[in-house]
This record gives structure tokens, sequence and C-alpha cells, in this order.
């Protein structure tokens, strides 16, 4: 199992690119959620891991899914979960985007 927090006061979503994600399961799936939204996330536990939700999965979800599939009921803890999925996209989106960056710049300087 991988340890998907960092050290004291760290935050799980610091390690969040693309190739940790992938490699996210369930458990990683909702010491995030529990990191973000808050430890009421981990009740959430037993359907993510019956329905194999990783990371990517969950940046997918939508209200209707978070109810009919996780069957969170509480639209205020759908709220939450759709604003901690939102984060962890933007998260994503932007280290795409640094990345693509670096790489450009890595392969103009090697060309020249």
């Amino acid at each position: 199992r991988r340890d998907v927090g960092g050290g004291e006061g760290s935050s799980v979503h610091t390690i969040a690119d693309t190739r940790s994600l992938r490699s996210w399961g369930c458990e990683e799936v909702t010491l995030w959620l529990k990191s973000e939204a808050g430890e009421w996330a981990g009740q959430y536990r037993e359907k993510l891991c019956v329905l194999s939700v990783g990371a990517y999965m969950l940046l997918q979800m939508d209200d209707g899914d978070l109810r009919a599939d996780l069957g969170v009921t509480s639209r205020l803890h759908r709220r939450q979960l759709l604003a901690a999925a939102d984060k962890l996209r933007h998260t994503v989106a932007a280290g795409a985007t640094r990345y693509r960056a670096v790489t450009a710049a890595s392969s103009t300087m090697h060309q020249a």
C-alpha cells in the first residue's frame, strides 16, 4: 500500500501529478478526500473500493454519479466532494501545463 500523505502538515494533493494519480486506488482516493473534504468522507470508502474508483474515475464523476453510485445522499457532501475533485483537476492541469512548458524549454535549449 502506498502512503499518499507527506510529512506532518503536508497535504495529499501535493503529489497530484499524472503519474501518481494513475496509481491511486480507492484507498488513496479515500485518504485524499478525507484530507480535502473532512473525516466524514471516509464513510464512502467501501463504495469507492467496491466500484474500484481511482483518481481519474473520481475526476469524471458528477453529482448524479455521487448520489446513484456512491450513495452520497447529502447535497452538502456532494458539493464538498465535487469541489475537492475540481481542486484536484485544476492541480493536475496546472502541473501538466508546467511540465509541457519545461519540456518545451528544455527541447529549445538542446537544439541551440
